[in-house]
């Protein structure tokens, strides 16, 4: 299992193919626009947006923030810094970083950058696909700040299993199948080749857009879905090795080691049988948590206007970091 990075620019889109960003475009903010600084209490969002719209949707990331702690974890502790969002009134600007057709995107520390800091962009107006592409986002920064570099296979799986993720009247709903993914078991990965796959194989069709490329991509992407699906919906040992597992990753343990501590070998020969029978089930259960989560409400702390040159510098470091 390696312990590699995620991708600069994370976007589902990528399965499909992504079109090319237009640099000449890049930095070039609107000059009627005014950029407001807002914080609350895991957030802070940079944003040209109405303030309502802004407090709406800083309600909905606190949200859905408490959501994922409440499943991943059983206490917060003293967390990192807040996780950086900017938030553009208008597609138009949100597609001068990222492709044409991603409604979010998360973009991850950069190794040798002493600046940089994840950072997430999203447009204010989600459709219902959009915010399904934003949770995505929002895991993969998630995961990025409580768990460090971890295997590609855990940092996709979960960002789409959470994807998916609702909540009515205070229980958490997930595991949602996806209609992306009609594969068939023969034609997605081994448990060993799925959980060993490096970036070059993984998003095999990320460069190349060639067809074998982006289906093996596809069928890699599917793969970890399901495999974060049988661990998370488990009822019994699975379930709780896979915990024991995301335990060890938060307190430094690289990804190898912690895998070996959890799942040993007889383990790992019992998993990779049961794996190959859970791809080839063609019926799936949507799963609840039943924690108490209820929206926020009113959670903006602080608000200032951001200086013009303040604003050009956010805007001419989202240029470099989308041209790399």
């Amino acid at each position: 299992m390696n312990g590699v990075g995620f991708p600069r620019w994370a976007c589902l889109i990528a399965i499909l193919g992504c079109s090319a960003l237009q640099p000449s475009s890049l930095g070039r903010e609107r000059s009627d626009a005014v950029w407001r600084e807002f914080s609350s209490e895991h957030f802070v969002v940079c944003t040209d947006a109405d303030g309502k719209e802004v407090r709406e949707s800083m309600a909905d990331f606190e949200t859905t923030y408490r959501a994922l702690m409440a499943i991943l974890f059983r206490e917060e502790g003293n967390g990192p810094e807040p996780i950086h969002v900017v938030l553009f009134a208008h597609s138009a600007d949100l597609h001068r970083f990222i492709p044409a057709g991603a409604g979010a995107a998360f973009s991850s520390t950069q190794t040798g950058d002493p600046e940089s800091k994840p950072i997430m962009l999203v447009e204010t107006s989600l459709t219902d696909e959009a915010r399904r592409l934003f949770v995505h986002e929002m895991t993969h920064a998630f995961v990025e700040r409580w768990f460090g570099r971890v295997p590609i296979w855990l940092h996709e799986g979960l960002a789409q299993y959470f994807e998916s993720m609702r909540i009515e009247r205070g229980r958490i709903v997930l595991g949602d199948p996806t209609s992306s993914y009609g594969l068939a078991s023969n034609q997605m990965p081994s448990l060993t080749a799925l959980i060993t796959a490096d970036q070059r194989i993984f998003y095999a069709g990320r460069d190349t857009h060639s067809v074998d490329g982006l289906y093996q991509q596809g069928s890699f992407y599917a793969a970890a879905w399901h495999l974060v699906r049988l661990f998370m919906q488990d009822t019994g040992d699975y379930h709780r090795r896979f915990y024991q597992f995301l335990g060890a990753l938060t307190q430094g343990a690289p990804p190898q080691a912690a895998w070996a501590r959890s799942f040993d070998g007889a383990t790992y020969r019992r998993l990779a049988r049961d794996y190959l029978e859970y791809l080839r089930s063609e019926t799936f259960d949507t799963g609840f948590v039943a924690v108490d989560v209820r929206p926020s409400t009113d959670v903006v702390r602080q608000e200032r206007t951001m200086p013009a040159e303040e604003t050009r510098l956010l805007w001419i470091r989202l240029g470099r970091v989308a041209n790399r």
